[in-house]
């Protein structure tokens, strides 16, 4: 018995928007083929066909069982631009998935570092919102130990991204 799915019609157009792909992508998948039927609901997919078109569009399947499109949101502040219309812009896949990475590591590590009684690191948070950018710099250099009058000389970047990088460790970032 095969076991048929409704779900909103809308649901698809954004899914596969919201996947930056187009109708043609979809249906050149062979068992996706009949997309725009379930769009104009001529005919319904199967649980597995609805399984592969979630999969196709990097889409969780619980969200195509719901009542409308949801509407994403980076979950942190997006400093990367001034303009307020292009806060409206739609949500970066791919920025989505690095920044949801990125807190799911962050909650480990803070488990983590719970659990082993580590030592906070008092160079973090000792920045406050407004201070003097010169006077945060200058704290920072000094808290990495980092000369300002005799600053090593380096033949590369990579030489020196490894002295930050021994600095910050050092620091117990």
């Amino acid at each position: 018995m095969r076991s048929e799915v409704r779900i909103n019609s809308e649901l698809y157009t954004w899914a596969i928007e919201r996947a930056g792909m187009t109708m043609d992508d979809i249906k050149s998948i062979k068992s996706l083929s009949k997309i725009e039927e379930w769009i104009t609901l001529k005919s319904k997919p199967t649980f597995r066909q609805l399984e592969l078109f979630a999969k196709t569009v990097y889409m969780p399947l619980r969200y195509l069982f719901l009542d409308k499109p949801l509407i994403e949101k980076l979950p942190i502040t997006d400093f990367r631009t001034k303009n307020a219309v292009e806060k409206k812009r739609k949500v970066n896949l791919n920025l989505l998935d690095t920044i949801r990475g990125c807190q799911r590591k962050q909650r480990w590590y803070k488990q983590y570092a719970i659990e082993k009684s580590l030592n906070k690191v008092d160079i973090l948070r000792s920045v406050k919102l407004g201070m003097d950018h010169v006077m945060v710099a200058d704290d920072i250099r000094r808290k990495l130990m980092i000369p300002l009058k005799e600053r090593p000389i380096f033949n590369s970047h990579c030489e020196l991204l490894k002295f930050l990088i021994m600095r910050a460790e050092e620091a117990g970032i």
